[in-house]
């Protein structure tokens, strides 16, 4: 059995792959950095059960899913991970950036799901993880571009989860909480947040729940804010998170 991550070079895609890895699962790990992925293999792979793949996803990820399925014909787990944000006023932001997120947090990740969602079903069986935020659950003033994909993907889950209902079939999304990782000093994000969670402790909770469907908020600050994203007006409360992150 093997376990596909994508974004697998640092923060919480690497933690996933070591719990994987340390469950008996084999790899393939996705990153755009080659010669990070040959350390995470060098540093890991102690009976030769990982392999790597680099590639960036924003470009032909048709392909390299349709590539992937039909080179490895033992993957049980596909985690969509790889995703980036964008902080700060929409307006002046490059345009080529947000194209860049809509191409990494929604088009790679559809993509990467039917693929893999028909493979499973010929195996009848298997199980699609998709990274998804507390951020999907409120409008996101600052964050706005990041804060809709990830709604997309907690939708989208949701949806084939309930067409794939009568199959051995799972596909859930995360929606999970902050996390100590590389995303805030990518995303430009500047906010005096609070110290995020773990991420190990993260990826042993999606390893926990890798065979669950529909949605999964994780940690008390997610649940929290679900709770309150039906309580409150949604503009009371996505200005109040957006003036955090500014």
């Amino acid at each position: 059995m093997r376990a596909l991550i994508t974004g697998a070079s640092y923060g919480l895609g690497l933690d996933l792959a070591k719990v994987f890895l340390n469950h008996g699962y084999k790899l393939l790990l996705i990153a755009r950095s080659k010669d990070r992925l040959l350390e995470i293999k060098k540093e890991l792979d102690k009976d030769d059960s990982i392999d790597i793949f680099p590639c960036d996803l924003t470009i032909n990820p048709k392909e390299i899913a349709e590539e992937l399925t039909k080179k490895y014909d033992d993957i049980e787990v596909v985690i969509n991970n790889a995703g980036i944000g964008l902080s700060g006023d929409i307006l002046s932001h490059n345009i080529e950036d947000e194209t860049r997120l809509i191409d990494l947090n929604i088009k790679a990740l559809t993509i990467f799901t039917i693929t893999f969602g028909n493979y499973f079903k010929k195996k009848d069986k298997g199980s699609i993880l998709n990274i998804s935020s507390v951020g999907s659950m409120m409008p996101g003033k600052y964050m706005a571009s990041y804060y809709a994909s990830k709604s997309y993907v907690s939708s989208l889950s949701y949806s084939i989860s309930l067409e794939l209902k009568k199959t051995n079939i799972n596909i859930i999304a995360f929606n999970l909480p902050r996390m100590n990782t590389k995303f805030d000093l990518h995303s430009n994000r500047s906010g005096n947040l609070k110290k995020g969670v773990s991420p190990i402790k993260i990826a042993n909770k999606i390893y926990k729940y890798r065979y669950k469907r529909g949605i999964k908020n994780i940690g008390a600050s997610v649940k929290l804010t679900n709770l309150l994203s039906h309580i409150l007006p949604k503009g009371v409360f996505a200005h109040f998170i957006g003036d955090k992150l500014r």
